[in-house]
């Protein structure tokens, strides 16, 4: 059996397909811990499409010769709420529920969520349609003037300290959960840790 780990979500499958169809959209984007104890998310930044060739894009000769600028600038998007006390080893970020696991030094298991930011009625921001939308950064509470995609922010939605006792944690992934407790029809995800002592725990996120 796995362990639980709380989490305080509501309505978490609308959250879910929300995320997805945002995920889809942002572009691509990677998440890095460090020795600072922070948890932080990049961007990747579109590269700028050669002009004045004069071929129509749909005339076009395809070549397998890779550009000469093979350069990536990836820029820093957000920092996650600060909860680690001791270096972050490893992070895990679901491709399914979009939920982000980090694990480190002091121990302790904390789940992230990305959110949309609620209108100030209280409604969340709605999603923009494909040809309004472009590749833009965002902060962890992005304005909409600063983006055309949806504002959004981190927030921890789970803590599990002392996951392996006093040992260290080093690794946490995602894996899909196939014990008998799983739900019956209904894909669920589990997070594995392993720690200094060898001892490896796998644990749901009770919702």
């Amino acid at each position: 059996s796995a362990n639980s780990v709380g989490d305080d979500r509501s309505g978490s499958d609308l959250v879910v397909s929300q995320w997805k169809t945002w995920h889809a959209l942002s572009g691509p984007r990677l998440a890095s811990c460090s020795h600072d104890k922070t948890v932080r998310i990049w961007r990747r930044q579109p590269k700028e499409r050669p002009t004045g060739s004069g071929i129509p894009a749909a005339s076009a000769i395809p070549s397998i010769i890779r550009p000469t600028g093979t350069d990536e600038i990836w820029e820093e998007d957000t920092i996650l709420p600060r909860v680690h006390e001791l270096s972050v080893y490893a992070v895990a970020w679901s491709k399914k529920t979009g939920l982000l696991a980090s694990v480190g030094a002091d121990g302790r298991i904390v789940v992230y969520e990305e959110r949309f930011v609620p209108l100030s009625s209280g409604e969340p921001q709605p999603m923009e349609t494909d040809d309004a939308l472009g590749a833009a950064g965002a902060d962890s509470s992005t304005s909409a003037s600063e983006s055309t995609h949806p504002p959004t922010d981190w927030k921890v939605i789970a803590i599990m300290d002392g996951a392996h006792g006093i040992y260290e944690i080093n690794h946490v992934a995602w894996a899909n959960r196939a014990d008998r407790g799983r739900e019956e029809g209904k894909e669920e995800e589990v997070l594995v840790t392993t720690a200094d002592d060898g001892s490896i725990k796998v644990w749901t996120v009770s919702q």
